[in-house]
């Protein structure tokens, strides 16, 4: 349904991605596509790379405008797809926009290396360090970190595995996040 965000996984440049497609974010009456677009606004706040694609091939709408007037820019890569059809000069909104054709593929490798740009911008990290990114990344390690410190102190006291079984997957759930 449209309030739904379908989610998937893609390995790209050595690094391992969620994919979170949302709803179209547009105006409405409707209160089952108005939870999507909700949706849409909370994913768009906690990811860490939007791809925000638009038709190329249409007018730039007064929703699709003040779409782009609200989305954060520092984390977007702003996509002009059905760039195979005849389309006007494509406005440069975004410090990283591109054109491609999901039909035909063009641009796809450059989608990619642009993605790797935005995702390295301070570049890559040593082999020997973890950086974490995200304010919201450090929070979900401490508190993976919380469950497992649980899990040892209940496995020196001899609980039993049932309760332990409660702090493993909460301890699995945030290093999900």
């Amino acid at each position: 349904t449209t309030r739904d965000l379908l989610e998937d996984y893609l390995w790209l440049g050595g690094l391992h991605f969620k994919l979170v497609d949302t709803a179209g974010i547009r105006h409405t009456e409707e209160r089952i596509e108005q939870e999507g677009i909700r949706r849409s606004f909370q994913a768009m706040e906690s990811c860490d790379l939007i791809l925000l694609v638009l038709d190329a091939s249409e007018p730039l709408s007064s929703e699709a405008f003040s779409l782009l007037q609200n989305t954060p820019k520092e984390k977007t890569l702003l996509i002009w797809n059905k760039s195979d059809l005849p389309h006007v000069d494509l406005p440069d909104l975004f410090p990283f926009s591109i054109a491609l054709s999901a039909l035909t593929g063009m641009g796809i490798d450059n989608l990619k290396k642009i993605i790797h740009k935005m995702i390295w911008k301070s570049g890559p990290p040593s082999k020997e360090e973890v950086i974490l990114t995200n304010i919201r990344h450090k929070e979900a390690i401490d508190r993976s970190i919380d469950a497992l410190k649980s899990i040892i102190n209940g496995l020196s006291a001899n609980q039993s595995p049932e309760f332990l079984s409660f702090d493993m997957r909460k301890a699995l759930f945030e290093l999900g996040t």
